[in-house]
């Protein structure tokens, strides 16, 4: 199921379907702030300022947390109790508005107490935004901790489960594939490609 969903994502944006599937992220993102929300006993919280517009083939505005997005974010992380708090980052450190955004991250991810690592993006392009890619089929829980957190501050990004198989089947089956490598230790990443 999971390699399904890896494909289905691959072809939806190399098919044009990038547009109708950040929609859809969109409004799973805030659904999903509104209910966790409401099971913290909390009414939702209001919309956050609108975003610049992404006209196609221009960049937006760098990206940045201002200070209620970053501290609800925060408070999610902080409010993990797992034993386990770790967060990988795999950017293009050649681009300076991914990496600045990912050092943000990091920043909060650290000021919350949780191990940090990052890796450079090993002469890979990555696409457009932010990735979150579980190793297995489940999540472990404080990588769906983080991924909250990242839904709760409003950061748009996708996610896909069982990319290790989906990395072993790629580069079994297509010569010259090549795609972020997964550590045996490591149990998801954050991708952070480039804005808009």
């Amino acid at each position: 199921m999971a390699r399904l969903v890896v494909a289905i994502i691959v072809l939806a944006v190399s098919a044009g379907g990038a547009t109708r599937l950040v929609s859809l992220y969109r409004e799973n993102a805030a659904l999903r702030r509104e209910n966790a929300e409401l099971r913290a006993g909390r009414p939702p919280a209001p919309a956050s300022a609108p975003r610049a517009a992404v006209v196609p083939g221009m960049s937006a505005l760098p990206r940045t947390l201002d200070p209620a997005r970053r501290k609800v974010m925060l408070d999610t992380l902080a409010a993990h109790t797992g034993a386990e708090r770790k967060v990988w980052f795999q950017v293009d450190q050649n681009d300076r508005e991914s990496s600045a955004f990912q050092k943000e991250l990091e920043g909060v991810f650290r000021e919350a107490g949780w191990a940090v690592a990052v890796t450079g993006a090993g002469g890979l392009r990555f696409k457009p935004g932010i990735r979150l890619l579980v190793a297995d089929e489940e999540w472990p829980g404080y990588a769906s901790a983080a991924s909250d957190a990242l839904e709760a501050a409003g950061v748009e990004f996708s996610s896909a489960v069982g990319y290790r198989a989906y990395y072993d089947e790629q580069t079994a089956a297509t010569p010259g594939w090549r795609g972020p490598k997964l550590e045996p230790d490591q149990t998801y990443v954050l991708l952070i490609g480039p804005v808009g």
